[in-house]
């Protein structure tokens, strides 16, 4: 990890929630925004799993997985979980990365953020979540830790798989 650049140095430590304020990484987490125009609104946003890949023999391509497919289930027994997740809706997604670079800190003391202009001709933002999308991740990890299969959970983190099958999928 020596070797890799600034930006996946700080994008991996987002995403693993290492800018806690509170010492507990899932107080903390990243979100990430897409731009198809740098200077036009956002086209997705999302909060992102404590999951991210790196492909060593292809530099900048990066795995990592958008935490969407969020709901409440309608019958619900004392067994389901209070919120859950489509695993076959929070697919990983690659981002093959052109360029990135860390953006300073903001004044109020929050951590770096990254940009990364992507091959496709998108930018994507990621920075520290907050407000209703560290409240989406933190109910993925609750959902992940506390009701998915830690067999799961190791196939999701591993972000090598884009089907599911089972009671989630």
């Amino acid at each position: 990890m020596a070797d890799e650049p600034a930006w996946l140095t700080v994008l991996r430590s987002l995403v693993a929630g290492q800018h806690t304020p509170t010492g507990e990484v899932l107080d903390a987490g990243a979100e990430m925004l897409v731009f198809n125009d740098p200077d036009g609104p956002a086209v997705f946003q999302a909060p992102l799993a404590r999951m991210l890949r790196p492909v060593p023999e292809e530099p900048g391509m990066v795995w990592i997985r958008p935490v969407v497919g969020g709901y409440r289930p309608v019958h619900r027994s004392s067994q389901d979980p209070y919120y859950a997740f489509n695993l076959s809706t929070a697919r990983r997604r690659g981002l093959a990365v052109a360029h990135g670079e860390v953006l300073p800190a903001d004044g109020d003391g929050q951590p770096s953020s990254v940009r990364l202009a992507l091959h496709g001709g998108q930018t994507a933002l990621v920075r520290p979540a907050s407000g209703e999308m560290l409240e989406e991740l933190q109910r993925w990890d609750t959902f992940t830790l506390l009701v998915l299969p830690s067999e799961t959970l190791a196939d999701l983190a591993r972000l090598s798989e884009d089907s599911w099958h089972g009671p989630y999928a």
